[in-house]
């Protein structure tokens, strides 16, 4: 999952140094295997430190319609500290600098420092630092929303307290959060696939040790995909393969069963599952 600069995948981001780099990919090589969202913050917020300093890093979970942060990671020496401090947080959130500027959405173009908006001494008068930011070491301020997963946009926020990020930076927090969006739709699509897996299992009256006799588990969840209607390039687009290799997956379901087309295949199914 290794991508080079100025790939066609990112921006170019000339700050970046090798070393980062390197350090920005073991990161992504730790978090590849972890498979469910649950764990996924924390593993993340405790790696993460390896690649990038700051005070209090945080991973906010804000509620579909932007109205608060639903749920959050934050690195362990401020758990506590956030969950004492989250009530005046969340009442002063709509006084953020960055919020009152552009919006929700003009996080989701590219990383945004907070001293963008405000001048340090003019945000210490705020409610927002005087009642929370304060407390947790938030003076300073770089934030990227990921986009959404599991139906709830994905914030990062890395705060310190003594000085301002610089262009560097910037730059290598963009990395991070470009390279923690393929990792989190990773994660995504691979618990859509389980849950098609089980649906299927359900379906036909069997449990997870019998996968369908001889099928495969990639095998059981891209007939559960198709039984679902999925054509054929959608379903290999989901899975990450080639048409072709999907292709020739279905073609050995359909010989072991005697069948000629996907359609007959589909329709076997819902003969099975008519006769339970």
């Amino acid at each position: 999952m290794t991508i080079k600069q100025g790939s066609s995948a990112q921006p170019r981001l000339p700050d970046v140094r090798q070393a980062d780099l390197r350090r920005v990919n073991a990161l992504c090589r730790d978090l590849t295997d972890c498979t469910e969202w649950s764990n996924l913050a924390s593993e993340f917020i405790t790696r993460v430190e390896k690649c990038f300093s700051a005070e209090n890093l945080a991973w906010n979970e804000i509620s579909p319609d932007y109205g608060c942060i639903s749920g959050w990671e934050v690195t362990p020496g401020y758990a506590h500290t956030a969950e004492e401090f989250r009530e005046p947080l969340l009442a002063h959130l709509p006084e953020h600098p960055v919020l009152t500027s552009v919006g929700w959405e003009g996080l989701n173009k590219e990383p945004l420092l907070m001293s963008q908006f405000v001048g340090d001494s003019i945000f210490r008068q705020s409610g927002l630092y005087r009642e929370a930011y304060r407390f947790i070491d938030a003076r300073y301020q770089i934030a990227f929303d990921l986009g959404r997963f599991f139906g709830k946009p994905l914030l990062f926020s890395f705060n310190r307290s003594g000085r301002d990020f610089d262009q560097r930076e910037k730059q290598l927090f963009h990395l991070i959060c470009l390279r923690m969006q393929e990792i989190c739709s990773h994660v995504e699509r691979r618990h859509v696939l389980m849950e098609s897996r089980k649906a299927l299992l359900d379906l036909l009256g069997l449990d997870g040790s019998d996968t369908l006799g001889e099928l495969s588990s990639s095998e059981t969840v891209s007939l559960a995909m198709l039984i679902e209607g999925n054509d054929v390039g959608n379903i290999a687009k989901e899975r990450g393969v080639g048409r072709n290799s999907q292709d020739r997956m279905f073609g050995r379901i359909r010989e072991r069963l005697g069948l000629e087309s996907n359609l007959q295949l589909r329709a076997y199914f819902a003969r099975l599952k008519s006769s339970l």
